[in-house]
């Protein structure tokens, strides 16, 4: 592999045309805008901002289709070329310099969002350097925080200032538009320094390049992997379902496309779930165990079974929420890993709950709102859970785990003080609510989250948050 560099046009011509595309095993895109700001400024800055992996290969794999999409037809490039490493900041680069969306799934929905970033012609000559945080992101200096000296997101307070200058306008349009909307002639005093910044991050297209480095098409695509994995695993990069996908997605080509329907359909019912969730829920049925150790070593036969036997679970298991629990969606269920034991129990015992009904409901309220999944250590304790489902009585297994964490599961009255609508108790503030006929006072129509149109939608009141019981 011998090092080459690359510009910042050339790495976004080529991601733009189809040239460079994501393999199965890259994870979406998931930058939030202030991540797209920090590599801005450092770019700005010429700071290095890591390099770029790609692998050569003949016959491309199962790919992703990049989330943001070009005009352009023409390209010098004709390698068939896989992006390993650099997905995140070669989206938010082309976004930034072509004005064009990022496609992102919101729910059951793709929706498409702008990074609207602004740079201050008006920064000091020096500025605080900025220190890296554990999360990749970064700590900002006194100075960055308080006089927004470089780029910020759009605010109101800069949105109509003259010397904040929108980013993509620089890179779409040029230097001479930004010169021409300031009304800025030769003879202004200000000429020279705005000139002068403005062309030093417009530059940074063509002088701030990335080392570039590409694997041998001779790599197996497993072996591709296990570079992918090492690579994006340094600094916790990655989540351990985003490994767990990578490592099995090598063995199995085209389980991304199978995930992505089955969640495009659990969405339309207002059920929204994710990949990695759905992962889990595979090495559970699969191996009982809902830690990811080990899951590339199950045979690809074994969790091909155990992803149709999820599929029919997860059916179960919304209708059982659905139905018996009252919930029509989980935008107010504390983690969604409530529904894995009763997947994996479903898919053990012909996918029926039948005995356990009552017992199972008790325990699916109890864990919600105490929050079983959502006090550290959840695989721990998830594992826990799965271990008693095989006993005579699973229903009240789970339970007696659940009191060996809380110690108790009936609700006092300070359990509620001060509790707002982040609170996991607002879940069976819900259900108690629509057990009860609750009615929009308007419309007088019946309390749910699946009402459409936006005046119908549920809001969160203040009246829960500030809610007390009476003494008896």
């Amino acid at each position: 592999m011998k090092p080459q560099s690359l510009d910042i046009k050339q790495l976004v011509d080529m991601y733009l045309n189809d040239e460079l595309r994501l393999p199965e095993m890259q994870r979406k895109y998931v930058w939030a805008a202030p991540r797209v700001r920090d590599l801005i400024d450092s770019i700005y800055r010429d700071y290095p901002s890591g390099s770029i992996l790609m692998w050569r290969v003949d016959q491309l794999p199962e790919t992703r289709g990049v989330p943001i999409k070009s005009d352009n037809e023409k390209s010098v490039f004709t390698e068939k070329l896989l992006l390993l490493d650099g997905q995140q900041r070669l989206t938010s680069l082309a976004s930034i310099m072509t004005g064009k969306p990022i496609r992102v799934k919101e729910g059951d929905e793709i929706v498409e969002r702008r990074v609207d970033l602004y740079f201050n012609l008006e920064h000091p000559d020096k500025v605080n350097p900025r220190v890296e945080d554990s999360n990749g992101g970064y700590v900002p200096s006194e100075d960055d925080e308080s006089k927004n000296t470089l780029f910020q997101l759009r605010n109101s307070k800069i949105s109509n200032v003259s010397n904040w200058i929108p980013v993509t306008k620089l890179f779409t349009n040029g230097v001479g538009s930004i010169l021409k909307d300031l009304k800025l002639g030769y003879d202004d005093p200000n000429y020279e320094k705005y000139n002068g910044r403005l062309l030093q991050l417009y530059s940074r297209r063509e002088n701030y390049v990335y080392p570039v480095q590409i694997l041998p098409k001779d790599l197996t695509y497993e072996e591709a992997t296990d570079v992918f994995i090492r690579v994006n695993s340094l600094g916790s990069r990655l989540a351990g379902s985003d490994l767990a996908l990578a490592l099995v997605t090598s063995r199995w080509p085209g389980l991304i496309k199978l995930f992505e329907d089955f969640l495009t359909r659990m969405a339309k019912a207002s059920f929204f779930l994710e990949e990695g969730f759905l992962i889990r829920c595979v090495k559970s049925v699969a191996s009982g165990q809902s830690t990811f150790d080990g899951i590339g070593k199950i045979p690809v036969e074994s969790l091909k079974i155990a992803w149709e036997n999820v599929k029919r679970g997860l059916e179960l298991v919304v209708n059982f929420v659905r139905n018996n629990a009252r919930l029509d969606t989980t935008a107010v269920i504390p983690s969604p890993y409530v529904f894995v034991p009763l997947v994996v129990y479903a898919s053990r015992n012909n996918f029926a709950l039948r005995g356990y009904e009552r017992k199972f409901l008790r325990w699916f309220y109890e864990a919600s709102m105490w929050g079983r999944y959502a006090r550290g250590q959840s695989e721990t304790i998830l594992d826990q859970d799965l271990r008693v489902l095989n006993t005579s009585d699973p229903g009240e297994a789970l339970h007696r785990n659940l009191l060996q964490q809380i110690g108790r599961t009936d609700v006092k009255e300070e359990d509620l003080e001060g509790k707002n609508v982040n609170s996991a108790f607002l879940m069976m503030q819900y259900v108690l609510a629509v057990r009860n006929g609750a009615k929009d006072w308007g419309s007088g129509l019946a309390l749910s989250f699946t009402n459409i149109g936006r005046g119908h939608k549920v809001t969160h009141d203040h009246i829960f948050h500030v809610v007390r019981l009476p003494s008896t």
